[in-house]
Order: C-alpha cells, then sequence, then structure tokens
C-alpha cells in the first residue's frame, strides 16, 4: 500500500484503483487474459478506499504467473511502496535506501555528510523535521523499528537518488539506483494525464471489464447491495475518464496575449 503523510496528496486516487489494478495484472496482456483470472466477487472498502476482489485458486496461479514472468515489474512495484510525497517531492527515506542497499542506515548518512556538497538543495535531499515525522501513519513503517528515531531521516528525491551512487561507488548501489529510477518513472508516468486516445483505450477496457463483472455476478447470482456499490462505483470512473476525455480534447489557449479564434 503506498505511505502517505496526512494531508499529502494521494499520488493513486481512488477513481483509478480498477484502473490501477487492470495495470498491475494486465498491462503487457490481452483483456480476455485477465478475464481469465475468473472473479468471483468484488468488495469496496472505504475505510481504506481500496478494493478487494475475491478470486479462485486458478485465478490466484494465473496472477502469480503473470507477476513471476515479470521480475521487473514486481520489484518496480515493491520501490513504488517506498515511495513517498512530502513538501511536493516524491522522495525515499534514508532507511529504506539502506535496506536496499545491504548497509546500515548510519554508514549511509556518514556518506552523505562527507559528500554533503554533492546534496545541497531540497531538490536532492532535505532533513525530515519532526512534526513531518510525527505526521507519517507508524503502521506501514518497519514495526521492527517502532517509534524512536534517534535522528531525524533525510528524504531524497529522485535527483537524489541518483547522486547516491556516486557516493556509495559499489556495484550494488549502481543496480539498485538502476531499479529505483525506473520507479520514479514509472510513478510519474502513472501520475501524469493521459492522452485523449489513452483516455479513450480505457475508457473501452472499463466499460468492457464492467459488462464482464456484471455476466460474472449474474452468473453466480450476488447482485447484492454491496456488488451494485461496486458497479456504481465503476460507472464513476467511467464518468471521470469521459470529463477527462473532454478536458483534454479542449483547444488550449496559445502562450501570449493572442486570443484564440
Amino acid at each position: 500500500m503506498q505511505r502517505l503523510f496526512p494531508g499529502e496528496r494521494v499520488v493513486l486516487p481512488t477513481i483509478y484503483t480498477l484502473i490501477y489494478l487492470y495495470v498491475i495484472f494486465s498491462l503487457h496482456h490481452p483483456i480476455h487474459e485477465f478475464k481469465s483470472v475468473s472473479i468471483v466477487s468484488i468488495n469496496y472498502c472505504p475505510i481504506n478506499e481500496v478494493i478487494l476482489i475475491n478470486i479462485t485458486t486458478f485465478a490466484i496461479n494465473n496472477i502469480l504467473t503473470i507477476i513471476l514472468n515479470k521480475p521487473a515489474m514486481n520489484e518496480i512495484l515493491i520501490i513504488q511502496s517506498k515511495i513517498y510525497e512530502i513538501r511536493g517531492h516524491k522522495v525515499m527515506l534514508d532507511f529504506d535506501l539502506a535496506e536496499m542497499y545491504g548497509t546500515e542506515t548510519k554508514y549511509l548518512k556518514r556518506s552523505v555528510k562527507r559528500n554533503i556538497e554533492r546534496f545541497e538543495g531540497d531538490d536532492f535531499m532535505f532533513e525530515l523535521t519532526k512534526d513531518e515525522l510525527s505526521r507519517c501513519i507508524f503502521g506501514t513503517l518497519n514495526n521492527q523499528r517502532g517509534h524512536n528515531f534517534k535522528y531525524m531521516p533525510f528524504a531524497f528525491t529522485e535527483l537524489g537518488v541518483a547522486m547516491l551512487s556516486s557516493v556509495l561507488n559499489s556495484k550494488m548501489a549502481i543496480e539498485v539506483n538502476r531499479g529505483i529510477m525506473r520507479a520514479f518513472v514509472a510513478v510519474r508516468q502513472l501520475i501524469t494525464i493521459p492522452s485523449v486516445d489513452r483516455i479513450e483505450q480505457l475508457d473501452n477496457q472499463m466499460k468492457e471489464l464492467k459488462e464482464y463483472i456484471e455476466e460474472v455476478f449474474t452468473d453466480y447470482n450476488d447482485i447484492n447491495e454491496d456488488t451494485r456499490i461496486q458497479l456504481d462505483l465503476i460507472n464513476k470512473t467511467l464518468a471521470e475518464l469521459q470529463v477527462q476525455k473532454k478536458l483534454s480534447s479542449k483547444p488550449r489557449n496559445p502562450v501570449g496575449f493572442v486570443k484564440p479564434k
């Protein structure tokens, strides 16, 4: 689950949960393969705004096969779970990076302090304040760390992480950084407003997925109140896509003072 600070912008809004699910499991697979996972029931959890999908054993094996055949994608998803948004920057914290590099946090921070001139500016690195740390949802952090931090963690932006490989100067650091860079790029792509063609493609796929889910629930005779909520959520997603398509196709005002004709 994406770890967030209260008040920070959610990277993947609820309205795109189904699209995100599609991206994870079928970005490189035809829609009919996604259908073959045999969805049995779908439930919406309003507390943490996630959609829970109950599937058969066959479906689980199918999904595991997809993930295991794509180690790079799996690696990116793991790294994405360690990316926060703080002060308007997407960052990774020093203890997460140290764990990935196979070293201790104190050694990573020591190397950074010895080369502090490489990390000057908040666009490379900054130290969290006590307030920022206290607002963090500790339940999503490493429980073994507890709530006691002797020193405030360093937060590294994409530029800062790239600089770390030159400071740590090890083959492992370079390899880890390659995966981290891919994850940062993937996060940017997920939150970038897609083109009109891409929105239309997602719109069609969502409609097809909706029709399939309706057929499944009809077969299982399971159209209850929870199911209706899920179908309403899908309808809401389709409506949002239509709005985005209209906004994206709207001509933009030219730069300068010339009014559009």
